[in-house]
């Protein structure tokens, strides 16, 4: 005999549970639960199921609401998935450090834009350091050039040194003037420096979280793909090869080079093809990267974005014929 157990489910409070037989009538209702092992087992020997009995487990009351169209197949884990977690998480993660990002881009402009000369706006982890202690324009002048390169070399493993640490004394000294010091300066040099040390603690917590999830991430991919099949038919036009991926994937057979005739090639071969017909100048790289970086700056916050669009232009307006003459007919309805 085949019985049917109707759930209700819900999400904090107990679920609630009927056993049906094939008739309709009910052998009990109303039961409550949770879902713990011990009380599923209770469930599971209320139902008492015997040798010839069959279960048949159906989602009560919500499922014509969630799903009016059916139920779907299960093809995954869903949030079970440590890798569709992790990419969520990771993508979550990158966003909020983003919105940091933003806002110390706000804070430097009222420093001054000599900052972003000297850091520039990509906030590595040098960046992030020297702001999470060092913000105070009045205490990177006290700091020193021989304290402060030390400080460049070490958290910038090397790339900052001298050159730098003149760059952000520079603009230390640029914010004094425009502000000015000590007790005649008109800003709070270290309430705004406590407020910027707060974000970029903040951006490097979460920069070192999406370092730990990248790292997760692709142990994850190599489990998932431990022969490198995917990588080796993962190109700039991945989404064009979706289905040759597909049909590696699922021959266990890795992607096979051929040329435009369709010959097979070796991979020595296909860079030679690719050096010969589809390189790309440099000149039009560094276009190219350019672009980029001024797509970047106007979207970052700056001075640029606050100025009003309807400003006023700055030169004479000099009227043309057609509103001369408009106007010249308007007086003359005028007099008559």
């Amino acid at each position: 005999m085949e019985l049917i157990l109707g759930i209700d489910l819900a999400c904090r409070a107990a679920h609630q549970a009927s056993l049906a037989r094939p008739d309709g009538t009910f052998v009990w209702t109303g039961r409550r639960f949770f879902t713990r092992p011990d009380e599923l087992e209770k469930i599971w020997a209320a139902c008492g199921l015997g040798d010839d009995d069959a279960l048949r487990v159906v989602m009560l009351a919500r499922l014509p609401l969630l799903h009016p169209e059916g139920l779907r197949d299960h093809t995954s884990d869903g949030p079970a998935d440590p890798l569709r977690r992790i990419v969520k998480m990771r993508s979550s993660i990158v966003k909020r450090r983003t919105a940091v990002f933003q806002r110390l881009d706000a804070q430097l402009e009222l420093l001054g834009p000599a900052w972003y000369d000297a850091l520039g706006t990509r906030y590595g982890k040098a960046t992030l350091a020297l702001l999470a202690r060092y913000a105070d324009p009045q205490t990177v002048i006290r700091l020193g050039h021989a304290r402060l390169t030390r400080f460049l070399i070490r958290h910038s493993r090397g790339a900052w040194r001298e050159p730098q640490a003149t760059l952000i004394l520079a603009a230390a000294q640029e914010s004094l003037q425009l502000w000015g010091a000590g007790a005649d300066a008109r800003i709070d040099f270290a309430e705004l420096a406590a407020d910027i040390a707060i974000e970029a603690e903040q951006a490097q917590a979460l920069t070192d979280q999406i370092d730990d999830l990248d790292e997760r991430a692709a142990n994850l991919y190599a489990e998932a793909d431990p022969t490198g099949i995917i990588a080796s038919a993962t190109c700039h036009i991945a989404t064009m090869l979706l289905t040759r991926i597909a049909s590696c994937w699922r021959t266990g057979q890795p992607y096979q080079l051929r040329n435009t005739d369709g010959r097979l090639i070796d991979a020595d071969e296909g860079r030679r093809l690719v050096a010969a017909h589809h390189r790309v100048d440099r000149q039009t790289r560094i276009n190219a990267a350019n672009t980029r970086q001024s797509q970047r700056l106007k979207g970052r916050t700056g001075r640029g974005q606050q100025e009003s669009p309807s400003a006023p232009i700055h030169r004479p307006v000099i009227p043309t014929l057609e509103l001369v003459s408009a106007a010249q007919q308007r007086r003359s309805g005028v007099r008559a």
